[in-house]
């Protein structure tokens, strides 16, 4: 439940704060300039302030990072081990459920760990494939196309695979959904409850714990559900 500009934080699992700021890559928790931190399950700090123990603990600038489940980084900072570790300082993002690395970086080992451009596969929970490869909606770890699945705790497939049951199973081109505690869909195919259910185009959103969108929705209100392209 992002705020807009001008508007007051809300106590909840998510409180990025507004007015006139440029939002930090994360989860849910982006922090803001000059503002102080609001005690709840996500606290991002802002420029100039002391890390706040608790279960997100996002560093601004010239900040040296907190151990916590959620720690993205900021401008000159080297990463830290941790659950949610983006990086900054003029990098582009790579799409994750919430610790994208950025280009050129290599990957830190972690519960997600998504790749960046001309990156190797790192085994783990997490293990989205990268290099001119288009991805795969998913919650956390799209393969790729033509890419075979690795066996984990989260295991997309692509084209012309069949799934493999786990944790997290999102589904590929022409495929049916299967049931599970993640399952996005693909082009074309009608949503299935779940725990994490982004939708693909010309789809209607489906309220969730975390239903990533697209382009020219209007928001739902919940922990964190933008909606997708063609309202």
């Amino acid at each position: 439940m992002p705020l807009c500009w001008d508007q007051e934080p809300v106590m909840g699992d998510s409180m990025p704060l507004c007015q006139d700021q440029e939002p930090v890559m994360g989860d849910s928790m982006p922090p803001c300039q000059d503002q102080e931190p609001v005690m709840g399950d996500s606290m991002p700090l802002c420029h100039d302030q002391a890390s706040v123990m608790g279960d997100s603990m996002p560093l601004c600038q010239d900040q040296e990072p907190v151990m916590g489940d959620s720690m993205p980084r900021c401008l000159d900072q080297e990463p830290v081990m941790g659950d949610s570790m983006p990086l900054c300082q003029d990098q582009e993002p790579v799409m994750g459920d919430s610790m994208p690395l950025c280009q050129d970086q290599e990957p830190v080992m972690d519960d997600s760990m998504p790749l960046c451009l001309d990156q190797e596969t790192v085994m783990g929970d997490s293990m989205p494939l990268c290099q001119d490869q288009e991805p795969v909606m998913g919650d956390s770890m799209p393969l790729c196309w033509d890419q075979e699945p690795v066996m984990g705790d989260s295991m997309p497939l692509c084209q012309g695979q069949e799934p493999v049951m786990g944790d997290s199973m999102p589904r590929c081109q022409d495929q049916e959904p299967v049931m599970g505690d993640s399952t996005p869909l693909c082009q074309d195919q009608e949503p299935v409850m779940g725990d994490s259910m982004p939708r693909c185009l010309d789809q209607e959103p489906v309220v969730g714990d975390s239903m990533p969108p697209c382009q020219d929705q209007e928001p739902v209100m919940g922990d964190s559900m933008p909606l997708c392209q063609v309202p």
